[in-house]
Formats: C-alpha cells, sequence, structure tokens
C-alpha cells in the first residue's frame, strides 16, 4: 500500500544552504611547499554565484601577496572555469588591509 504523504514530499525539496551549494576548497602553500592558508568558493549553482573566502594563518606571512594570488586563482576558478555570474566576498570593518 502506498500513502501519498505531501509533508514528506515537501521536505524531501526543502534544503539548508549549505545542502545546496557546492563548496569548493583550496590550500594556500609557500613557494617552499609550506601550508600557510586556505580558501573557499561556497557555489550556489543555480544562481550562477559564489562567496569567497580566504585566510592566511600565520601573520608573519600577511602583506606579501599570497592572499592576492590565492585570490585571483579563486577568481579565475569561478569566473573563467565555472562560468559563475557573479562572486562576493564579506570583510569585517576592522580588516582594513583585506
Amino acid at each position: 500500500m502506498n500513502i501519498h504523504d505531501p509533508a514528506a514530499e515537501l521536505r524531501s525539496n526543502v534544503a539548508t544552504p549549505f545542502e545546496r551549494a557546492h563548496a569548493m576548497p583550496v590550500s594556500v602553500y609557500t613557494s617552499e611547499g609550506e601550508h600557510i592558508g586556505e580558501g573557499q568558493l561556497f557555489i550556489e549553482q543555480p544562481l550562477l554565484e559564489a562567496q569567497l573566502f580566504l585566510i592566511i594563518g600565520r601573520k608573519d606571512l600577511w602583506h606579501h601577496h599570497y592572499g592576492t594570488a590565492a585570490l585571483i586563482k579563486l577568481l579565475d576558478q569561478a569566473f573563467e572555469t565555472l562560468q559563475l555570474h557573479r562572486g562576493w566576498v564579506d570583510i569585517p570593518e576592522y580588516n582594513e588591509h583585506a
């Protein structure tokens, strides 16, 4: 016997943003191969857009252009490879250098 449950059907079509979006993480390395940071594209494929995240964990390597180089790679991935239409980043006010 099959029982139609409209509420169950509705629940199966509802997803949190994390379930809908696709995350594409990347690691940031120095030229010597040392891991110093992480970046990520958080992709909303139906909207053809992505939020970008980037962190360089070692403060002594801030202002050495690692973040800039990683951001350029993420943007190339977003716009050239994935053909997304929009990308954005949230930067806190206190992060004046970003």
